[in-house]
């Protein structure tokens, strides 16, 4: 992108990117699933990780709803998935310092 640096192109790109995932997973349980199977967990819990406040996070959180709102199977798969921080979320804090 034109005059953006290397890290701000970087972090629009990754904003997309999960925008579109949240945006696929509140379709029908197969766009769900796609999500799932084309390994949306991995991507949302990398940037859990690395964000913890902000729009990335917001965004995030907003496409984990969505898949907690597909089938029991999704929901099943969102919860015990050993690779994604659920439960940290209730320590971290959002941008003005109030726990989330």
């Amino acid at each position: 992108m034109v005059g953006h640096s290397g890290s701000e192109a970087e972090a629009e790109a990754a904003l997309a990117a999960v925008q579109v995932l949240g945006n696929i997973a509140v379709g029908s349980a197969a766009q769900t699933q796609f999500v799932l199977d084309a390994g949306g967990l991995t991507l949302l819990r990398d940037l859990l990780a690395s964000h913890r406040t902000g729009p990335l996070l917001a965004e995030a959180c907003f496409a984990a709803a969505n898949i907690a709102a597909g089938t029991r199977a999704q929901i099943q798969v969102l919860l015990l998935s050993s690779s994604t921080p659920w439960r940290t979320l209730s320590t971290w804090e959002d941008s003005a310092g109030e726990q989330l």
